[in-house]
């Protein structure tokens, strides 16, 4: 920038030398824009206005209050001392408001005061499900309209050689979530879950899972519906499989194991199941009462469903002790076509033709009409007769 000083100091020598704007431009490749500019500015200030000035503002006009800013950096390290706690900006204002503060800071000025504090921390790594247009992604518009269902395990307890497992239940709207400590993954264990965890946060419309065997049921026999997809359609529940080998499309629920890996697994090491059973119940009451989120206004789980009249099973709804009858209704698989033309379902390989290849269908069981159909966008492609034992 010293060598554009120089240019300008000679422009108004020129001009102080009696040549006209036009030779003054030609011979310096300016604009007279660019002359009339700086000419001025050394009208009205000398040599000094020729020199380039700051952009920085003078004053900062909405600067946060000091105090105000120790109270941040308060709540933050009250936070960090708390297990279990977000201490992200979001968790942070929403103190503030529940504090009865009324001149709140928005969220980035937040995220601005903990970086110059060196508050921050680095952003976890999020599992994304890949952007497919194609995909045939379920509808999710409130509470309840689809839970996931997922199994952490197996994991071990201190001086424990039994296997555990956390199953892990979340709703994909408001992000409520329940899970439990259990020491195997029968099926029949999982439909007894997921009766307490429908007990508290109400049935669903659908149920999305992958494809392991606790929860389609594969077993001796071909086309066998296990115990989790027939409690499903008795409650009135559409099971979900998502494609196979691809967990990425239960990315939400994904982040909830990370999240109990870390603060509830990994950070101690238990003896025995109940100091480990307490610190899962902790969690899931921080999670579901502090944890604010944004799709839901800057709300937690629980004030959100506070205004929604949730559909819970009775107190009193307990599983029959007999195997459960399979009952009307569909189970969908989301696939994705292979090379070979073939989808694969509970074992079964299916040819959809070589147009789809490449492509993500739904392929549903219909129990009543006891058919296969499989649609591409909502059109159904193939179409096909699916005898099911009873």
């Amino acid at each position: 920038m010293d060598d554009e000083f120089l240019v300008r100091r000679q422009a108004v020598r020129f001009r102080l030398a009696g040549e006209t704007v036009d030779q003054i431009c030609r011979t310096l490749h300016r604009t007279p824009t660019w002359f009339y500019k700086w000419w001025h500015r050394y009208q009205a200030e000398g040599i000094s206005g020729l020199r380039n000035r700051s952009h920085a503002p003078i004053q900062v006009v909405n600067k946060t209050d000091p105090e105000l800013e120790q109270r941040i950096l308060q709540i933050r390290q009250r936070l960090e001392a708390t297990r279990f706690e977000q201490i992200g900006a979001p968790r942070i204002r929403a103190e503030l408001i529940g504090l009865g503060y009324t001149s709140v800071p928005a969220i980035s000025t937040i995220e601005g005061m903990l970086h110059r504090h060196g508050q921050t921390q680095p952003r976890q790594r999020v599992s994304v499900a890949p952007i497919c247009r194609s995909y045939p992604r379920p509808k999710v518009e409130d509470s309840n309209d689809l839970h996931a269902v997922d199994l952490i395990g197996p994991r071990y307890l201190k001086g424990d050689s039994t296997k555990y497992y956390y199953p892990v239940l979340k709703d994909l709207f408001d992000q409520a979530f329940y899970a439990e400590l259990t020491d195997n993954r029968r099926a029949n264990t999982l439909c007894q879950f997921l009766v307490r965890g429908w007990h508290l946060l109400g049935t669903p419309n659908c149920l999305q899972m992958d494809n392991g065997r606790e929860f389609t049921g594969q077993g001796r026999w071909p086309r066998s519906l296990g115990h989790v997809i027939r409690l499903c359609l008795y409650l009135g529940v559409e099971p979900i499989f998502i494609p196979e080998g691809k967990p990425c499309f239960q990315g939400s629920i994904e982040n909830v194991n990370g999240w109990i890996g870390q603060h509830v697994i990994k950070a101690q090491t238990y003896k025995g199941t109940g100091p480990a059973r307490r610190a899962l119940k902790r969690s899931l009451e921080v999670a579901n009462t502090k944890h604010v989120h944004e799709n839901l206004g800057w709300k937690t789980s629980t004030e959100y469903r506070w205004s929604k009249r949730v559909t819970k099973l009775p107190a009193d709804f307990q599983l029959p002790q007999e195997r459960l009858p399979l009952c009307a209704g569909k189970v969908p698989f989301i696939r994705w076509v292979h090379p070979s033309r073939q989808i694969t379902i509970l074992g079964e390989k299916w040819k959809v033709g070589k147009r789809w290849k490449h492509q993500y269908v739904t392929a549903t069981i219909y129990t009543k009409s006891q058919e296969l159909k499989v649609y591409h966008r909502g059109r159904i492609i193939k179409r096909w007769p699916y005898k099911l034992p009873m």
